[in-house]
């Protein structure tokens, strides 16, 4: 009887060592998913703060255009037309640039269950922050500028009209630029309240975008910090 306990207990033994055993080698299989899953993530990420970078410069340009032409209107008014046309269309083609994240990546760390292995809880709720409510917050900043750019633009065809066309070297580039083909500047543009309306809500609009891309930009950067301490401990 003594010998069937003893026999029993290490075929028990041997079932829950075996368990165990594969138990560790699915935790180390899937923590070896995560960390591939954080170094390309990393890579992603490194490619979305060039475009950041990319999309402020165009913002900026656009700043720039469109304080030349409240400085113009508010005081001198002896810009040519074709400087007004030039640094108009700068505005309507340059406001609406917007950055895409790449959340590919973050959509497989969700879905195989990998941020649950994180480590570090604060890599876990910078990717949450920065992926669903930062990411959110800038796809409606988004929507609501490309609106707006383009309903003013409508609304102010008797003050200014600027047609131009895609540069052809360079239309397949995601920042093609456009170069003016003709243009009317009405003569009411200095009297229409429309036009500085415009202008003045622009550059509130601009400095309140690239405030946020310069929060997911400071974002990103820590969380390339976390990935690294997170994939080398």
């Amino acid at each position: 009887m003594k010998r069937y306990f003893i026999e029993g207990g290490l075929i028990f033994l041997s079932v829950l060592a075996s368990f165990f055993i594969e138990s560790f080698r699915l935790r180390q299989s899937n923590i070896q998913i995560k960390n591939g899953l954080l170094i390309e993530l990393s890579e992603i990420i490194n490619e979305d703060l060039k475009q950041i970078s990319k999309v402020i410069d165009i913002q900026n340009q656009s700043l720039e255009a469109t304080n030349r032409l409240v400085s113009d209107y508010t005081n001198a008014q002896s810009m040519s037309e074709e400087d007004i046309a030039k640094n108009y269309l700068e505005i309507i083609q340059n406001t609406p640039t917007s950055f895409y994240s790449q959340k590919g990546v973050y959509t497989q760390l969700l879905q195989s269950g990998s941020l649950e292995l994180l480590n570090y809880k604060t890599l876990r709720l910078k990717l949450l922050y920065v992926y669903e409510h930062l990411d959110e917050r800038k796809l409606g900043i988004d929507r609501f500028v490309d609106d707006f750019v383009w309903n003013t633009n409508q609304n102010l065809v008797n003050d200014i009209v600027v047609l131009s066309s895609v540069d052809q070297l360079n239309k397949s580039l995601m920042y093609s630029e456009r170069n003016i083909s003709s243009y009317i500047i009405g003569d009411g543009y200095y009297k229409s309240k429309a036009v500085i309306g415009f202008y003045a809500a622009n550059i509130n609009y601009i400095i309140f975008y690239i405030d946020v891309l310069i929060k997911y930009e400071e974002e990103l950067n820590e969380i390339l910090k976390l990935i690294d301490q997170e994939v080398n401990q």
